[in-house]
């Protein structure tokens, strides 16, 4: 029995270095920053979409094709223009914005018609 003991003990101190080997290669990657090329379209935030209907409230975003409603900005900066009433802050916010093919909210995916995500939103400078 006893040299059953030693096999076991054996066993469990190569499952150690198994383990420890097959982890490795991920401890040894390096961070690489993903970049995922957007679509950006030239578009203006024109005003606060107050209408109370499950699916209102947010900002109303008008482009070159098409108007639409978005609940949040990704941008913070931006995101606290609106907020905050500024002075010296002009409407309509010319911006850039990337909309999110993939929505991930009911209201963007069912009502898409009026409703949309971004991706993200870049101040614009024209």
């Amino acid at each position: 029995m006893r040299c059953l003991g030693n096999k076991e003990a054996n066993m469990k101190g190569m499952m150690k270095w198994v383990l420890a080997l097959a982890f490795l290669p991920v401890l040894a990657c390096e961070n690489e920053q993903i970049v995922i090329d957007l679509a950006f379209e030239s578009g203006e935030i024109t005003g606060r979409d107050a209408s109370r209907w499950v699916c209102g409230g947010g900002w109303f975003i008008a482009t070159e094709t098409d108007t639409f409603t978005v609940q949040q900005i990704p941008d913070e900066e931006i995101a606290m223009m609106l907020t905050q009433d500024q002075l010296g802050v002009e409407r309509p916010i010319k911006v850039w914005v990337a909309i999110d093919h993939a929505p991930t909210s009911s209201c963007a995916t069912n009502f898409s018609d009026h409703v949309k995500e971004l991706s993200a939103i870049q101040l614009r400078e024209d």
